[in-house]
C-alpha cells in the first residue's frame, strides 16, 4: 500500500482558518510548531491569509493549533497534517490530536468571557484514507 499522502500540517492549518472565516469566525491565534525556521515560513504564510485584512493573529508556542472567536462561537482546534507514515504513525497522531482536544475542553476555565458564546472544539485533518479509517472505527 502507497502512505505517501503528504500534506503539510501548515496546509490543513491554512485551509482551517480559511473556513473559519467563511463562517464569520476569526482566527485570532496560532500555535506553530516545528523547527525555527518552519516557524517563521509558517508564521509568513498565515500572515498571508490576513494581508487584506485589518485583523492580525498572535503567535504562540503552546496551546491549540488555533484559537478562533465570533459574537457567538469560540473555536479551539488541533490541526494534523499527513505524510509518508506507516498506519501506526496515522493512529498515534489521530490519538495525540484527540487527546489535545479532550484536553482543550478542560482548559476553558481560562475564558471567563465565553457565557454568551458556544464553545467548539476540533480537530482538522486531511481526508486521507488511513485518518478516515481512524475517524470511521470511533463513529461506530
Amino acid at each position: 500500500m502507497n502512505y505517501s499522502n503528504n500534506i503539510p500540517e501548515i496546509d490543513v492549518l491554512k485551509s482551517c482558518a480559511i473556513w473559519l472565516a467563511e463562517r464569520g469566525v476569526i482566527p485570532n491565534q496560532f500555535s506553530l510548531a516545528g523547527k525555527r525556521e518552519d516557524k517563521d515560513e509558517y508564521k509568513a504564510k498565515i500572515l498571508d491569509i490576513f494581508k487584506d485584512s485589518n485583523s492580525k493573529p498572535n503567535f504562540s508556542n503552546i496551546g491549540p493549533d488555533i484559537i478562533g472567536s465570533s459574537n457567538s462561537e469560540f473555536w479551539e482546534i488541533e490541526c494534523k497534517g499527513a505524510g509518508s507514515g506507516k498506519p501506526q504513525t496515522y493512529r498515534n497522531n489521530f490519538d495525540r490530536g484527540l487527546a489535545s482536544v479532550v484536553r482543550y475542553y478542560d482548559d476553558i476555565s481560562k475564558y471567563p468571557n465565553l457565557k454568551d458564546k458556544k464553545l467548539y472544539l476540533g480537530l482538522a485533518l486531511p481526508a486521507v484514507e488511513l485518518y478516515l479509517k481512524e475517524l470511521r472505527k470511533i463513529t461506530k
